[in-house]
């Protein structure tokens, strides 16, 4: 499943480069701007205003914002050749009146202040209100009289609602756009109505009510002999109420984006060269005495990458080949971690000769972070494993409050957070009690922690990773959330084991399309859920209650209109050798489309 999700996000990269060539044949002007190169991604500058008022302080911090479009945003984009770079200079906007913004006066004053030329100026106030409906975003068209887009600092956990808008600045319409005329489900006048592109599905005026991402209820189309709707709301430019949904642009619409920024906005359009300046390199068979400037001259040690980056004191994308990393350079301290910093960004899987992140291929050997510090561990899911004990306590640790940290593409594997006398650590993969983490296209195996196995953070992002064999003794088996803004999709719980809350996950989060086979716990063997928590298109099988009570797959603490379970499979959940009635402990619950089996109704 991860690597079908790799390949297509390499197709559509390879997609938007053949059409980045074939637009600038239009345009003579452009060539000076925009490269027809497989290697090439479009870089649009972002003028970043931050509203303060003296009285309070900032809407949001500088290093924040710029991570936030660096490491939330841009990932989702890039795939489909699109970056956002902010300028260097942050203007700070000193403004009572204009911190919170509750009209459409405010909002058109506001982008009027400080504008800066040949950029997409990006105002960030606290809350953002207008006609008395609240908005996380507004952007603006090209033939609007006011430019640019604003941004409130309390909707930073969803940044696919960012990405809605900025496409509305690069004048795409919402898919189910009605103001040129509804669109026939056959298509036949998707030129002329509708969104005006012909690859995006036509779709009725209310998408509110769709059951999942794929299903929409029966609604027959207006032109005669239309067939019934399609469900198909993936699309970034879906005014959906599931944000889950927004993953892609299709190529009609990365069409109309470049024409507007080569016709209409021609002046944002760079290009960005393959290899920026802030980048750094390390190879396991590297020689001691590199840089870490090049591939060539790579550290042979991840630790040196991220001293430099500490030192250095800005945000840092570390590559690193193919390889064994082990945190301790020999000495077998336990007490060594990889340190890493706010904003850094680790990415693995690559060769040790690639230019650009869609050049690694699937077949390269894992770029693994290790604790087993001896080489020696026999994995096994029992807590008295001697194999274990000279194990590093965590592999990945980060302490410091910013920009959210971004770990893709690397395997994590035999943090061993048990052993008296130490008791600053308490998780073996990857812990930190105040950093964000996005974590994507990462493996966590064989961790244990007297607290929680894999993973332990604040506000997660998580997608396309699997975790296995993580044992916590006092928290969850795998993940245990501290924060309120929680994603978890497409990623794989199997054989977790966690001695009191959650096999899988222990905290509130968005599951989607996620799967949970074998995990065990004596209080929600897959999912421990606390305050606000949904499920979506998600599978629960083989899980085990370790607890005498028969306690369920997924335990909530309390039940909610947030609390949702759709179109998800509960099956084969077991508590012992005894078959569990339905996924719940609690009740009320909202399920809708599931498979549950043995319901006692």
């Amino acid at each position: 499943m991860i690597m079908r999700h790799q390949q297509h996000r390499r197709q559509w990269r390879r997609a938007v480069s053949a059409l980045v060539a074939i637009i600038t044949l239009f345009s003579a002007e452009a060539m000076a701007t925009i490269a027809p190169n497989d290697n090439d991604i479009i870089g649009i500058p972002i003028a970043v205003h931050i509203v303060e008022n003296p009285l309070v302080g900032d809407a949001i911090s500088p290093v924040s914002l710029r991570n936030f479009l660096r490491i939330s945003v841009n990932p989702l984009i890039e795939p489909f050749g699109l970056r956002l770079e902010a300028l260097d200079e942050i203007d700070m906007l000193p403004s009572e009146d204009l911190f919170d913004i509750d009209s459409q006066s405010e909002l058109d004053a506001l982008r009027l202040l400080n504008r800066a030329p040949n950029a997409i100026n990006l105002y960030v106030v606290r809350s953002l209100t207008i006609e008395g409906l609240n908005h996380c975003v507004v952007g603006s068209f090209s033939q609007e009289r006011r430019q640019g887009i604003v941004l409130s600092s309390n909707c930073l956990g969803e940044p696919t609602d960012f990405i809605h808008e900025f496409g509305h600045y690069l004048d795409l319409y919402d898919t189910n756009e009605q103001g040129f005329g509804i669109e026939c489900v056959s298509g036949t006048n998707c030129d002329v109505a509708g969104d005006l592109i012909c690859d995006t599905p036509a779709l009725p005026a209310d998408v509110s009510t769709a059951i999942t991402c794929f299903e929409l209820p029966f609604e027959l189309g207006i032109c005669p002999g239309d067939p019934p709707y399609i469900g198909n709301l993936l699309n970034f430019m879906t005014p959906t109420l599931m944000p889950e949904c927004r993953v892609e642009f299709t190529p009609g619409q990365l069409e109309r984006a470049r024409e507007t920024l080569l016709v209409r906005r021609p002046n944002l359009a760079i290009t960005l060269p393959g290899v920026v300046g802030d980048r750094l390199y390390v190879r396991a068979d590297a020689a001691p005495s590199g840089d870490g400037t090049t591939w060539a001259g790579a550290y042979d040690d991840l630790q040196k990458a991220l001293e430099r980056a500490r030192n250095d004191g800005v945000p840092r994308e570390i590559w690193i080949a193919h390889g064994v990393y082990r945190p301790d350079g020999g000495s077998l301290d336990r007490t060594r971690s990889f340190e890493v910093s706010a904003g850094l960004q680790l990415v693995g899987g690559f060769l040790g000769d690639e230019q650009q992140k869609d050049e690694r291929q699937d077949d390269v050997p894992p770029t693994i972070l290790c604790g087993d510090l001896l080489d020696n561990d026999i994995p096994s899911l029992d807590v008295s494993n001697l194999t274990v004990t000279d194990n590093t306590y965590t592999v990945v640790r980060a302490d410091q409050i910013g920009g959210p940290i971004l770990l893709e593409s690397l395997t994590i594997r035999r943090g061993n957070a048990f052993g008296f006398g130490f008791t600053s650590t308490r998780t073996g993969g990857v812990e930190s009690d105040q950093a964000q983490f996005c974590i994507r296209d990462c493996r966590f195996e064989d961790n244990r922690g007297v607290s929680t196995g894999a993973l332990q953070a604040t506000d997660i992002d998580i997608s396309d990773s699997v975790f296995e064999r993580n044992i916590g003794v006092g928290d969850a088996g795998a993940i245990r959330t501290k924060g309120n803004v929680n994603r978890i999709a497409r990623c794989i719980f199997r054989r977790n084991v966690s001695y009191i809350n959650g096999g899988g996950v222990l905290g509130q989060a968005r599951f989607i399309d996620c799967l949970f086979d074998a995990n065990e716990a004596d209080n929600g063997s897959a999912i421990r859920a606390t305050g606000d928590w949904t499920v979506f298109n998600c599978t629960f099988v083989n899980n085990r209650d370790r607890a005498v009570t028969g306690r369920p797959a997924i335990l909530a603490s309390n039940s909610g209109p947030l609390n949702v379970i759709r179109n998800s499979i509960l099956w084969n959940n077991f508590q012992d050798d005894t078959l569990l009635f339905g996924p719940f402990l609690t009740d009320p619950f909202d399920y809708d489309y599931c498979c549950l089996q043995s319901l006692p109704f």
